[in-house]
């Protein structure tokens, strides 16, 4: 059977890139589960653990028995959120895909208007920010940080216009296959990684949709010291996207295994799907 295809006995995967540092994973797989308890179908969630060295192994599976279909998937070594995005993806076989950020700027059950956008015909969805939101700027970040995150938004549209407002909110929805045919594509390790699968859903012919909603979200390039160097390295990726655009570099596709291959995988009731009722 062909993963992400619609002939799949799995509805939706929810997948959950986290890394070092990340606070809150129990909050996290708490919203999870609620909102897994209240899809239609069956679910599987798919953690990867970004090389953390802070216990998250050990904390994910004090939530075992809480989950059945909840597959653990660890880097070696730090990748960054876009490598761990991509394994996630890989490893995940819904034919819907939800992509959380694990800090829940957005939280996770307005996933519910993405799931919706999928089915109606979108191939990927994405969050954006409301329009009362943009302009109050109401959403819990201070003038400078307004300004420095919405400088680098602007200058990654202008180096790959891809056509969405408001693309760093942290949750994503996308259509199995499309997700597969994208993720064999990207190589974006960082934050920017959403800016490249945009520009590939463009490029391999995808429907994007947005879904305005109202959230705070801390600001996008983290704290002051670290600012600047955070703001080159995204655009930097940015600017390598277009490039690779320019060189017509993402037409081939490499395989899932080869993808895989320095991920180690931790599998828990794999077969069984769906989340558990107590």
């Amino acid at each position: 059977m062909e993963e992400g295809s619609g002939a799949s006995a799995l509805a939706t995967s929810i997948v959950l890139p986290v890394r070092e540092g990340d606070r809150g994973i129990g909050a996290l797989l708490t919203a999870v589960r609620v909102f897994a308890r209240a899809l239609q179908g069956a679910v599987e969630v798919v953690v990867v653990d970004d090389g953390t060295h802070d216990g998250l192994q050990s904390h994910v599976e004090r939530w075992r028995a809480q989950f059945s279909g909840l597959v653990v998937a660890r880097h070696d070594q730090r990748k960054g959120r876009g490598a761990a995005v991509r394994t996630g993806v890989l490893a995940a076989r819904g034919e819907y895909l939800l992509v959380v950020d694990p800090e829940l700027a957005v939280p996770v059950e307005n996933a519910g208007a993405l799931l919706e956008r999928l089915r109606a015909g979108a191939d990927i969805a994405l969050i954006t920010r409301g329009a009362a939101e943009r302009e109050s700027g109401s959403d819990g970040r201070s003038f400078l940080e307004r300004a420095a995150d919405t400088t680098v938004l602007r200058l990654s549209q202008l180096m790959v216009p891809h056509g969405a407002r408001d693309c760093f909110a942290g949750l994503v929805g996308v259509r199995g296959r499309a997700a597969k045919k994208i993720a064999q594509r990207a190589q974006v390790s960082s934050p920017a990684w959403i800016v490249e699968w945009l520009a590939l859903a463009q490029y391999l012919g995808f429907q994007v949709a947005e879904c305005e909603q109202n959230f705070v979200r801390g600001p996008l390039l983290g704290e002051r010291d670290r600012r600047t160097t955070r703001a080159f390295e995204l655009l930097k990726d940015v600017w390598a996207t277009r490039r690779r655009l320019a060189g017509d570099e993402y037409s081939r596709a490499s395989s899932t295994a080869a993808l895989l291959n320095q991920t180690s995988f931790h599998k828990l009731d794999r077969d069984t799907l769906g989340p558990k009722k107590r």
